[in-house]
């Protein structure tokens, strides 16, 4: 391979890169249900600590 080759290369991989990095930002969102257990934590009340002293 000569530099002019591994020159083209990177241009094609950059844009290989910037093509699917944009793709990604557009984004559909997340598909399907949410976890229960992220549901449960942040609805889930602190435990009262006694601190003896």
């Amino acid at each position: 391979m000569s530099y002019e080759n591994l020159e083209e290369v990177r241009v094609k991989c950059a844009e290989k890169e910037a093509a699917k990095e944009a793709k990604e930002a557009k984004g559909k969102g997340k598909r399907g249900r949410k976890r229960k257990s992220a549901v449960l934590e942040a609805e889930a009340p602190e435990p009262n600590i006694k601190v003896r002293g």
